[in-house]
């Protein structure tokens, strides 16, 4: 059995997905295409030889409904011999332990130095309108980044308008393999960067305060979690740190707890690195 992750790019390329609002507002639908690399390699053309390949696909939906997928060759090799290629059977179902919806994949090879080395595929998901994920505020001072209507008058003419998605990325990291010599967030070990987000909205103004909101949504469950900011705008300055001010961090997921709240806080560093 091999398995695959979207998150790779050396196991699946092409990775692409869409989702889909409906006309029934319960209801949503993924559709999720790529690349597998699964590299399926034998050297026997009398015997054909068969192996499960697994394709975590990246999405997390609890609430999944139904499937369907279609699978291709994309890419065979075979060394002058009598050969079989085959993807023999596929489905999809839910890893129970984190809600992650699988493409399961049946392999066939046969052949002298012959590889199934990718197959495309294309995978549509119903699923309900729940979803797993961390939201919440980025706070800052006005004194840091002053965002009030003000801020756009200067000396009579208006300052250049501030591009809310660029203020800073909120990146979901999970643990991953040990990592040499320590350091990481989880202890020791490494850190997988899972995806990120960005600002969406409007700037809000609170007392001395701006705002604005994020929201990650479709993270895993059953794993911890650890939310970081990053790339924050040079029109905050340089030297900051991102401060967590308002729920855990990390967080941790479960399939009776699929949302967490957490805020932030953009400041100037005063402490030592």
């Amino acid at each position: 059995m091999s398995r695959l992750d979207v998150h790779n790019p050396n196991q699946v390329s092409s990775w692409k997905e869409i989702d889909v609002l409906l006309a029934d507002p319960t209801r949503r639908m993924r559709i999720i295409s790529g690349i597998a690399i699964p590299e399926f390699q034998v050297d026997d053309d009398d015997d054909a030889s068969h192996d499960e390949c697994i394709v975590h696909l990246g999405a997390i939906l609890p609430d999944f409904i139904q499937a369907t997928c279609q699978v291709g060759l994309a890419s065979i090799t075979n060394d002058e011999s009598a050969y079989t290629f085959a993807l023999d059977d596929a489905w999809v179902d839910l890893d129970p332990s984190n809600g992650e919806v699988l493409l399961h994949v049946n392999l066939t090879a046969k052949g002298d130095e012959s590889s199934l080395s990718r197959f495309g595929f294309q995978v549509v998901v119903l699923y309900g309108n729940r979803v797993t994920g961390v939201y919440g505020r980025i706070y800052w001072s006005s004194d840091l980044l002053d965002a009030s209507p003000r801020a756009f008058v200067a000396a009579g003419t208006h300052t250049a308008p501030i591009k809310v998605p660029s203020l800073v990325e909120v990146h979901a990291k999970i643990a991953g393999p040990s990592a040499p010599g320590g350091g990481g967030g989880f202890g020791g070990l490494a850190e997988i960067d899972i995806g990120f987000v960005t600002p969406t909205g409007s700037i809000q103004s609170e007392g001395s305060d701006c705002w604005v909101a994020y929201a990650c949504d479709h993270l895993p469950l059953g794993v911890s979690i650890r939310l970081a900011g990053e790339k924050e705008s040079p029109r905050f300055g340089g030297n900051l740190d991102f401060v967590t001010i308002l729920g855990p961090n990390p967080v941790f997921l479960t399939p009776s707890h699929l949302s967490e709240r957490v805020d932030f806080r953009i400041q100037r560093h005063t402490g030592p690195r």
